[in-house]
Parts: C-alpha cells; structure tokens; sequence
C-alpha cells in the first residue's frame, strides 16, 4: 500500500511538473509583437496570444479539455493548411455570447473564407477579422492595452496599416448615433 501511495505522489508531481512547464512556455507574453516573424510563425504567435486572451467563459469546455494539445499544435504547425484549420477550430469552440451580433451576419462567409485561405497575408486578415468581432467581455482585462500591438503585428504580416476597431464598438456609437436622431437600432 505505501508503494502505490509512492508511486502515486510521484506520478502527481511529475504531472504537476509537466503542466508547471508547459504554462511557462506557452506564456504569450514571451511573443515580441514588435519583431513577429512574418510567416506562417507569425501567424501561430498571433494566434496563441488571441487565443490566450480569451476568459474560459468565452470557449466551449470541449476547448478547455483539448486546448494544450491545440497550443502545442499551433507552436508547431509550419504548413498553411494545418494553420488554417487550427483558427477554424478556435472559432468554432468559442461561445456565442463571445462575438458580436454582425458576426452572425457573415460568420458562413467568414469560415468558408478561412478553410480555402492559400496566401499568409490573407490568413493574417482573417485572423483580425475574427479578433474584431469578439466582445470585449469576452477577452481578459489586459487585451485593450495588448491590443493595438496585436494589430500591428498582423498588419506587418498582411500588409494592412488601419487598426480597426471592434465591431462591438462601432454597433454602440451607430446605435447611439440613431439614438440621439430619436430612432432606435439594435445592431443586427
């Protein structure tokens, strides 16, 4: 009985260990968004650090369960293809309540888009395009300060030079816009 109970504490703190490890390295903010390689590299460094500002709440618990195999795969992936289908899957697990309402309106659009992408700069907009469409509730505290830097490290690797806004945001000033014209609007 106290072998197994050895045995046991052992295999527990290697775990530990191992899990210890592993959320050092993936830590995004090892990424230097100023000097991101502009290459299906970058992308997998823009996509870690979009993925970890996502709160738990914003990801299904299938996410949850698979998320460090997913991370180690996006570390690793080196071919377009496995890139692509690695942010498909990201969308797919992330809640509803996570994205704005206009992203309902061309979400089909979006996914056929991302499961065809061939060319590294289009995967780069793509990727911002589903960043702008996530709630800013849905993100931790720290993305609003994080954020601009993100974008201009996707710009550099698609070759856009706007910071756009989030999608959310621009709904509530249209919204308030009509408001104060005495009409209403409710963003879909």
């Amino acid at each position: 009985m106290k072998k197994i109970c050895s045995v046991m504490c052992l295999a527990l703190i290697s775990i530990f260990f191992v899990v210890y490890a592993n959320a050092q390295n993936s830590n995004p903010a090892t990424i230097d968004l100023a000097n991101i390689p502009q290459n299906i590299e970058g992308i997998g460094s823009l996509t870690l650090v979009l993925e970890e500002s996502l709160k738990p709440s914003s990801l299904s618990e299938e996410w949850m369960q698979g998320r460090a195999a997913w991370r180690e795969s996006v570390k690793t992936s080196r071919e377009i293809v496995d890139m692509r289908n690695l942010i498909y899957k990201l969308e797919l697990n992330l809640q509803y309540i996570s994205q704005s309402e206009e992203w309902r309106n061309f979400r089909a659009e979006w996914l056929g888009k991302i499961k065809a992408v061939s060319e590294i700069k289009e995967l780069a907009k793509l990727l911002v395009q589903l960043e702008q469409n996530l709630r800013w509730t849905a993100q931790n505290d720290t993305w609003r300060q994080q954020r601009e830097n993100w974008i201009k490290a996707a710009n550099k690797i698609s070759g856009d030079t706007q910071i756009p806004g989030k999608i959310e945001d621009q709904d509530h000033l249209l919204s308030s816009a009509v408001k104060k014209n005495g009409k209403s609007y409710s963003g879909t």
